[in-house]
């Protein structure tokens, strides 16, 4: 559609008129606690939980099951920032003051001190960028302090039900998420965790990170109709291989596709040259070209002289048994492993490498072996604008997990702008419609866990290029 103000009137396109208030506002307000360390926020202001003695740090998130889908006509609330706005951070004091029982609180649980801070605070100064973007004056947002342990989580919770919370967003952990839980079920709210463990959902705790099982569900889908039929698995040891495995099956029975060959690695390791080559099959292939060289070398036939001058150049005979390869790693990892199957005489051209989200990076172009490759990934271009504006305002570039924290903020802004008024409750998060962000389309589901509609990327000579669009609607959707 045409120019910004056609853009704007689609924006809000599900809600009532007079709730459509405008996205670039005068000032940023943000109700909320203040949070030390970010220019002018008080730290005697912040909500901080009551400190334990050595609490136990959650682990580092990872920027990385069948549900029932839905269908509907109704086009999902997009809460998302027309691409001309621009956020600056603001060079005056920015008043952040709780408001304990103020209407409509939604509560920000994020580890803002201790091992992951700096973690936390990227996600803040990312809802600072939504509130700025999309709230109203009205967005009551109190920010509360988890100290990335689960002992924090429960007390940083609790707080937010005694300030009147009416949602919480977060915890960032797995583990923390289940620690609140029996504290936000007792207060009859919801939490919208960024975690993206599945044995934590279930209402009243909605998970708002990248499921892998749908990543991988997409990207085995898509290869399979693009005549890829003989998968191949190589998976990290732990919990995360064994997701990846039961989804791959899953998909793969679903599909048409057959898993043939599956081999497992340490994600701790430096070297995987030993797991490369078991996998290649490069001793048996190669023993048979040997086998066949010397079948060749004693006859005296013109054929057979040609035969054995093609493969002196060869370096094993036969192909794997497989034409793609799951590695659902990137990072050191990813870059690691494609030169050694390559070298290992796996054949990348023909052989599709298939990935997800965490393969979301530009410069894996630059390994040749990767070139080619596919992986599954939310649609980039809301992330793309936001990311200039991110890294304008705060000097570095956003992860996911900032982005994460911004669509929270634009679902709470959705949720707050109801046809009917304010509705924070399961039905409105579960909104067959969906909405769409950053991240572009998702939908919490019965399980706690959520659906997006993710796009096919194609790694290019450092660039990244889409070859199978993102679904708009949920109507028919796959993943």
């Amino acid at each position: 559609m045409g120019g910004s103000g056609g853009f704007l009137q689609a924006l809000f396109s599900r809600l009532p008129r007079a709730a459509c208030l405008p996205l670039l506002l005068l000032g940023l307000t943000l109700a909320g606690c203040q949070t030390p360390g970010l220019p002018g926020l008080q730290p005697e202001l912040a909500r901080q939980p009551e400190q334990r003695v050595a609490p136990r740090q959650e682990p580092a998130p990872a920027e990385p099951g069948a549900v029932e889908r839905g269908t509907t006509a109704e086009r999902p609330a997009t809460v998302v920032p027309d691409a001309e706005l621009s956020f600056e951070r603001p060079q005056t004091e920015i008043p952040l003051t709780t408001v304990p029982g103020a209407p409509d609180g939604i509560a920000l649980l994020l580890p803002l001190s201790g091992q992951r801070a700096s973690v936390g605070r990227a996600m803040l100064d990312a809802a600072q960028m939504a509130v700025f973007d999309i709230a109203g004056e009205d967005f009551n947002l109190m920010v509360y302090d988890t100290q990335g342990t689960p002992e924090g989580a429960e007390d940083a919770a609790r707080l937010a039900v005694a300030d009147g919370a009416r949602i919480v967003l977060g915890p960032l952990y797995g583990r923390s998420a289940a620690a609140v839980r029996p504290i936000i079920a007792g207060a009859g709210i919801n939490a919208v965790a960024f975690s993206n463990d599945r044995s934590v959902a279930g209402p009243p705790v909605y998970l708002m990170g990248l499921m892998p099982q749908q990543q991988i569900e997409r990207v085995i889908r898509y290869a399979v109709q693009k005549g890829y039929r003989r998968l191949g698995l190589l998976l990290p040891h732990g919990s995360y291989g064994d997701l990846v495995l039961e989804s791959a099956r899953s998909a793969s029975i679903g599909a048409g596709a057959e898993i043939t060959r599956i081999a497992y690695y340490d994600p701790l390791a430096t070297d995987f040259t030993e797991t490369a080559r078991a996998f290649a099959e490069y001793d048996s292939r190669r023993e048979s070209l040997k086998i066949q060289k010397d079948e060749l070398a004693g006859r005296t036939d013109e054929i057979s002289r040609q035969t054995l001058a093609r493969l002196q150049s060869m370096d094993t005979l036969g192909d794997p048994p497989y034409d793609a390869i799951l590695i659902p790693e990137g990072g050191n990892v990813l870059r690691t492993i494609a030169p050694l199957l390559a070298y290992y005489d796996v054949d990348t051209r023909r052989v599709k490498l298939l990935g997800t989200a965490q393969w979301e990076d530009p410069s894996l172009g630059t390994e040749p072996s990767l070139v080619g490759g596919w992986f599954a990934a939310p649609p980039a271009l809301y992330r793309e604008n936001f990311a200039l504006r991110y890294e304008a305002a705060f000097g570095r570039r956003p992860s996911g997990l900032a982005a994460l924290a911004y669509d929270s903020i634009a679902l709470t802004v959705s949720l707050q702008r109801g046809e009917t008024g304010p509705d924070f409750g399961g039905g409105a998060l579960m909104a067959e419609s969906g909405f769409v962000a950053l991240n572009g389309l998702f939908r919490f589901v019965a399980d706690g866990t959520n659906q997006r509609g993710l796009a096919i990327f194609e790694i290019k000579d450092r660039a990244l290029e889409v070859i199978d669009t993102a679904p708009e609607r949920f109507d028919g959707l796959t993943n």
